[in-house]
């Protein structure tokens, strides 16, 4: 694993984020480690090279790129693949619903899940009573106020 010394953004189209998303929910990864890894994947051969010669301590991991394995087949960042069996992201997301006004896309995006997943726990948390509901702007779409 690569460690980052630094972080830059990158703007990107709305059609290539979505692209992004569908791609993580798909590799069961976060937008960052698929944009990582595609990347990674298809860097060229001179832009290695530019790499090495600027004695960059580049996240490219040749040993990866060689393989024949398709990235899907790789090992990605451990999480577990359940958002309800996740103790830190319920209590994320417990937080951030009764302390912000965060709609449940933000929420999602906090802790790198899919916002059908995450609206689907919030709604399941509601009905528990382990979640308050909330009024207009923040609820969860077809449910009462």
């Amino acid at each position: 694993m690569a460690i980052m010394t630094s972080v830059h953004r990158v703007v990107v189209s709305q059609d290539t984020y979505k692209a992004l998303q569908a791609e993580a929910m798909v590799r069961q990864s976060s937008i960052q480690a698929v944009m990582d890894r595609i990347i990674i994947d298809h860097i060229s051969q001179p832009a290695r090279e530019i790499l090495k010669a600027l004695g960059s301590n580049s996240p490219v991991d040749e040993k990866a790129i060689a393989t024949d394995k398709p990235s899907s087949q790789r090992s990605t960042p451990a999480r577990p693949k359940q958002l309800a069996k996740s103790v830190s992201e319920i209590s994320r997301i417990k937080y951030l619903w009764g302390t912000t006004d965060l709609p449940v896309a933000d929420i999602a995006r906090d802790i790198d899940r899919p916002r059908q997943t995450v609206e689907a726990l919030i709604k399941r948390l509601i009905d528990r009573g382990e979640l308050a509901q909330r009024a207009e702007s923040g609820q969860i779409p077809g449910e009462p106020v």
